[in-house]
This record gives C-alpha cells, structure tokens and sequence, in this order.
C-alpha cells in the first residue's frame, strides 16, 4: 500500500496558504485516497484546490471546487 499526503491549498491568499494542519498523510488504497480528497475540499472552508501526492512526491491527483482529475493506482 502506498502511502500519500493530502495537501489542501486556500489559492485565494496571496501567496496561496498552505499549513501543516493542512497536510493529511494517509495509507490506504487508491479509491479511499480519492474519498479523503473530497471530504478536505469539502471540509476546508477557503480550500480551493487539493493534491494526493505519492511518497515518491508524484501528484497523484488534484482536485478543485470545479474540477476532479486523478491517476489511479
């Protein structure tokens, strides 16, 4: 299993805002990654974009509040 870091942006800062509580780190399958993605986008209130980057640091996937685009496993 992989392990990936979920990093949620506030793109609207300038610069954009990333903070450490920001960065979910996850072992799970690829479909689960996906699900974690969604629910920060959703739960993040200024969160404007999402990446799922591989312990390798690949973007895996990024996702914003209007657009969804991934690489599965």
């Amino acid at each position: 299993m992989t392990t990936f870091s979920i990093i949620v942006y506030d793109d609207v800062s300038s610069p954009p805002d990333v903070n450490r509580e920001d960065i979910i780190n996850i072992e799970a399958p690829w479909d689960l990654v996906e699900g974690v993605a969604r629910l920060a986008l959703a739960r993040y209130p200024n969160a404007t974009r999402v990446e799922a980057v591989d312990e390798n640091g690949h973007t895996r996937g990024q996702w914003t509040t209007k657009s969804w685009s991934s690489e599965p496993e």
